[in-house]
């Protein structure tokens, strides 16, 4: 027994990045208490306190980009296409909606289109959607993906529209805005 309580405090010593010195109060790393929990979606960014509540007001859709995070687009921004690791290539896209509660399942539909025809494209069905902290529904990192690889290059400057549909329930929500993709990242 003995040796155990001259032992601890030379391991614990051993094993400090200090070499057994004393943290200063500035070296502390204090954790919240539910650190170790897994927090939903819904709840990682909690909404501001004069936030309205998510579902309240009217449906709004705001269509984006971010891989990331939302970023909002400018109509005739550019907007890089990414060369992805299998060989693909995409443009990121992503959104900001409210006005509804989540009742069943959500798909998201993104269309690249050039001269209403789809050339890349992203369709995904989520159970949940990540909230900012704005109390707003955040969604980024949607690879819409060229269908064609032998495209990119020879459309790459043009005008197109990224097109969003997304269906929750028996709601239809659906923005567009103008973007000029060029290759490549």
């Amino acid at each position: 027994m003995k040796w155990c309580a001259l032992l601890l405090p030379l391991a614990l010593a051993a094993c400090s990045a200090d070499g057994g010195q004393a943290l200063d109060e500035a070296d502390a790393v204090v954790l919240p208490a539910d650190a170790g929990r897994r927090a939903d979606a819904a709840s990682s960014n909690p909404p501001d306190a004069g936030a309205l509540p998510i579902d309240a007001g009217e449906p709004m859709l705001q269509i984006g980009t971010g891989a990331r995070r939302f970023e909002p687009l400018e109509e005739g921004q550019e907007v890089p296409i990414i060369k992805g690791n299998q060989g693909g290539y995409h443009v990121w896209g992503g959104f900001l909606a409210s006005g509804f509660p989540l009742e069943g399942d959500i798909r998201v539909q993104f269309d690249l289109l050039l001269d209403e025809e789809v050339i890349a494209s992203a369709d995904y069905t989520e159970f949940e959607l990540p909230v900012d902290s704005m109390g707003r529904y955040d969604y980024s990192g949607v690879s819409v993906v060229y269908l064609e690889n032998a495209r990119v290059e020879l459309t790459s400057g043009m005008p197109m529209t990224l097109r969003l549909h997304l269906s929750v329930g028996d709601l239809q929500l659906e923005d567009a805005i103008g973007i000029t993709p060029i290759c490549c990242e």
